[in-house]
Order: structure tokens, then C-alpha cells, then sequence
């Protein structure tokens, strides 16, 4: 699976790969394997490749902070393919920065984190989709108003199918 890592204004991708049952991670063409050493929080250990680290990490919102040598970085990881389809303007969305919000994949809808009458930003997660065991965010096409939410917690939606409505 790739992901994309938003680090202090620079982004990276990142690809998670599972052989045999050991986890790598793929970067630059490069593949490490990946092996946590303990998964106590909140410090943890890692081994990636031949470096071991030591990191803290909590999950603020749409974001990850994470401690490490005495740094706070603060991370938002991103599937890739969500992250391309809802770069994307969605069919419906016209100049005056309204639109349909649209699941970029099959899946089932775990959370919606805006409701009719909801005042929205511009890229701000608006829905959560379980596709394939792996929770997807949805993004908002457009700042706005959400002016009508078609959907319900726990329905299974098609690509393509509108999720919400949003206005200026």
C-alpha cells in the first residue's frame, strides 16, 4: 500500500509492503524491512533497515505528532490513491467552489465528520470509507456549506456514488 507523508511542508511517499509475513517499507526504490521492537505507548522502538529508533507518537486529529531525538514533527499520512483522486476536482464542482462529495472507492461509510448545515473548508476530511480493512479519509472538494449528506454510518457505497453536497 502507498502512502503519502506530509512532514513540515515536504511530502514523501512511502510504500508499505507485507512478504511472508514481515512488513518492508519501499522508498526511492529502496525496500527495508520494518520490525517494531515493542508497541508500548507511548515510546515505542523500531527497527527499519539496520537503524533501530526510538519514537513518541500521538494522533491529533488528521495528524500524527511524533517525537523523535527530541523533535516534534507533525506528520498527516495519507493513502496514495485517496490522496491523487481527491486532488482531483469531482464531476459537479464549478467555479463558485461548490460540489458533490463522491467516495473515490467501493467501500463502507465508518464515519462522517460533517453534517447538513456544516460549514466546511476546502480539503477538510469530511467522511471516513472502510475499504478492504483500511479506513479511508474523503476530503471536502470545496470550501462551503454541506447542504444535504446522502448517506448513513455502516452503508455500503459505490465509486462514484455522491456522498455529500456542498454550496458556497
Amino acid at each position: 500500500m502507498k502512502y503519502l507523508a506530509d512532514c513540515e511542508g515536504e511530502t514523501f511517499e512511502v510504500e508499505l509492503v507485507e512478504d511472508d509475513g514481515r512488513f518492508y517499507v519501499v522508498r526511492g526504490g529502496e525496500r527495508l524491512p520494518v520490525e517494531l521492537l515493542d508497541g508500548g505507548a507511548p515510546i515505542r522502538r523500531i527497527r527499519i533497515g539496520e537503524s533501530e529508533w526510538v519514537f513518541g507518537a500521538r494522533e491529533n486529529g488528521d495528524r500524527f505528532h511524533v517525537l523523535l531525538g527530541g523533535i516534534d514533527y507533525s506528520v498527516r499520512v495519507q493513502d496514495a490513491r485517496v490522496a491523487a483522486l481527491s486532488s482531483v476536482r469531482p464531476a459537479g464542482t464549478g467555479t463558485g467552489g461548490h460540489g458533490e462529495v463522491r467516495a473515490p472507492i467501493p467501500g463502507r461509510v465508518v464515519r462522517l465528520l460533517a453534517e447538513t448545515g456544516s460549514r466546511v473548508e476546502r480539503n477538510q476530511p469530511v467522511a471516513v470509507l472502510d475499504a478492504m480493512k483500511l479506513e479511508n479519509e474523503i476530503v471536502a472538494p470545496a470550501g462551503g456549506r454541506v447542504t444535504e449528506v446522502l448517506v448513513e454510518i455502516g452503508r455500503a457505497v459505490e465509486k462514484g456514488q455522491v456522498l455529500m453536497r456542498i454550496e458556497p
